[in-house]
């Protein structure tokens, strides 16, 4: 990671790097040195180029080779060396893969040129136009940060007094945004139409950087991690541990006895023991009994074993318990439980259709058809439409028993006591077409 302050006008320009070399590992900076190249000088151009330092070193070194140094030549050769090294900077562990920003001031015509080039963008080249004044430029890590200070800097210290010292903002600036991405030496550099020269340099402060250490050529720990090995016979350090500079707290730690500890663990094979603890229990046993095999998401018990649960079993939306091999008539009515003591095997795929087109409230039954061998109610028996029944109606041998038209006055009932039948009806009781319940008058019909 690189960050520069460039502050630039027609006739002068004076172009800040810090030194620090940082690298990326699961989203966390850490330091690798302060001894990066950033900024390259020659005779009459000053050039900045940041992102993946081998990549821009290749780039700068090729171009220092040049009889001829112009910014075309520049372009031309950091096309072609990144289209050359695209496979291996694709992708990496260590973070930036390629190159950022790069800043390209020349004298030119007695004048001061600044042009910033995009190789995200095709290297798109803007030039900066200062005007009669001064621009200033801030570009890679912490250019945001670092813009308002330089400017805070800038006007305060010109508040006090016009000559107050360059350099004091610069170094304040970069003391304010240090981490491990920025850091190191600062080198301020000047360019005019005499040529360039070294403006100023001095050590950035820096406070509780984490750094990446390196193993070898091809493994590297961190400053925030630990890796001790020595001697079994050395009572100090028996034991390797990462994640934490205390052994008692790391993630990852074992001791040259063997006995590992970790964190988290996924473990995509087999795993031989003589003992299985969870919280200092050894369930090994356990598990055996239980389960003969767990494959993926499903637990398989052993041929007709038993497995008892103390507690509950939560069904997430959408889930089921389903049995195989079923007997053909397992949801034949009469094996519907009708109680919570009778659930048995009885998967929702088997119930009858009967049972589930039917709503069933705590008040009512809803359903196109009920059928039953019988229908027994001491309260009133409503039905709203036709009652259609295929042999006889009986009804309670009671007085008064009988079938009612509403507040019609309508009614035949029996008199039990005597045994008789009596049809009521304001308007007249009629059979055939003629009234009956009118006295007769001459004519006497006896029946019997």
């Amino acid at each position: 990671m690189s960050l520069c302050v460039a502050m630039i006008s027609k006739d002068c320009a004076f172009v800040g790097v810090d030194s620090a070399v940082s690298s990326v590992i699961h989203d966390k900076i850490y330091r690798v040195h302060e001894k990066g190249k950033k900024i390259w000088t020659f005779n009459n151009q000053i050039i900045f180029c940041s992102g993946k330092m081998t990549l821009s070193n290749l780039i700068m070194d090729t171009y220092e080779k040049q009889e001829i140094r112009t910014i075309d030549n520049l372009i031309k050769i950091a096309k072609e060396i990144e289209y050359k090294h695209k496979d291996e900077i694709s992708i990496s562990s260590l973070g930036e893969c390629t190159i950022s920003e790069i800043l390209f001031v020349e004298v030119k015509n007695n004048k001061v040129l600044s042009y910033i080039i995009y190789p995200s963008k095709n290297y798109e080249i803007n030039l900066i136009n200062p005007g009669e004044g001064t621009t200033i430029w801030t570009g890679g890590f912490k250019s945001s940060e670092a813009n308002k200070l330089i400017n805070k800097y800038m006007y305060e210290g010109l508040k006090r007094d016009r000559n107050f010292n360059l350099a004091y903002a610069y170094q304040q600036t970069y003391d304010n945004v240090a981490d491990e991405g920025v850091g190191g030496i600062l080198k301020i550099y000047s360019i005019s139409e005499s040529g360039t020269d070294k403006f100023y340099d001095g050590k950035i402060e820096e406070k509780n950087i984490k750094r990446l250490i390196k193993l070898n050529d091809s493994y590297y720990t961190t400053s925030d991690t630990k890796v001790l090995v020595q001697n079994a016979n050395n009572k100090n350090y028996n034991y390797i541990y990462l994640g934490n500079s205390n052994f008692e707290l790391a993630p990852f730690r074992v001791n040259l006895q063997g006995d590992l500890t970790v964190q988290n663990a996924d473990v995509h094979g087999r795993i031989d023991c003589e003992e299985l603890k969870i919280d200092g229990t050894d369930v090994k046993d356990e598990l055996n009994q239980l389960a003969s095999s767990i494959e993926g998401t499903t637990l398989k018990t052993g041929v007709g074993g038993i497995t008892k649960i103390e507690g509950n079993i939560v069904m997430a939306p959408g889930s089921s318990i389903n049995w195989e091999n079923l007997p053909s008539d397992v949801a034949s009515t009469g094996q519907i439980p009708t109680k919570p003591g009778d659930i048995g095997a009885l998967p929702a795929s088997a119930l009858p259709s009967y049972i589930t087109s039917t709503k069933i409230t705590s008040t009512t039954i809803e359903s196109p058809n009920i059928v039953g061998g019988k229908i027994s109610s001491n309260t009133t028996i409503n039905v709203g439409t036709d009652a259609t029944i295929g042999n006889n109606l009986y009804l309670n041998p009671s007085n008064w028993s009988g079938i009612h038209w509403g507040s019609t006055g309508v009614n035949i009932y029996s008199d039990s006591g005597a045994k008789s039948l009596i049809l009521n009806a304001p308007g007249g009781v009629y059979a055939g077409g003629q009234r009956i319940d009118q006295p007769l008058t001459g004519v006497v019909a006896i029946f019997g």
